[in-house]
């Protein structure tokens, strides 16, 4: 299962099996893909890889997140930021980027971002971790500094 959690307008994705613990990982020691989600159809961690794509059904979200990625905008590409499609392993998610990618309102979709896929999707009260929170507000924080 893989969470995705909505703050402040910005979505983060939790892609860690549940019962594994991130601070488990000493320095320097790199990812495995069995301690990432069994929603995860591709492998991020093999190389050449260009970010996550999950089955969405194996997924769960909060509200917020499923209001941010419904106000993603189509591109005229077809490769988005983050999409939503349907294919042969059913409704899928994927993003470009890694674990601390953010999704927010910048944020773009291919040319085929489906967000009607998330209509049958229930939203999930969630306890957002504070390590996102702290993250997101840092983000926000940076970007109003710079104005």
């Amino acid at each position: 299962m893989a969470t995705f959690y909505g703050y402040r307008g910005y979505i983060g994705c939790d892609g860690f099996k549940v019962d594994f613990d991130i601070d488990s990982i000493e320095e320097g020691e790199m990812l495995k893909r069995e301690q990432l989600s069994d929603a995860l159809i591709n492998n991020p961690l093999e190389s050449g890889q260009l970010g996550f794509v999950m089955e969405l059904d194996k997924c769960r979200f909060n509200h917020e997140a499923i209001e941010v990625l419904k106000k993603v905008s189509k591109s005229n590409d077809d490769l988005g930021e983050v999409d939503i499609f349907s294919s042969v392993d059913g409704p899928t998610i994927g993003w470009l980027g890694g674990v601390l990618t953010l999704i927010g309102p910048e944020t773009t979709g291919s040319n085929s971002y489906e967000p009607e896929l998330l209509d049958d999707v229930e939203p999930v009260d969630l306890d957002i971790p504070e390590a996102l929170k702290d993250y997101i507000d840092t983000v926000l924080q940076m970007q109003e500094e710079e104005k």
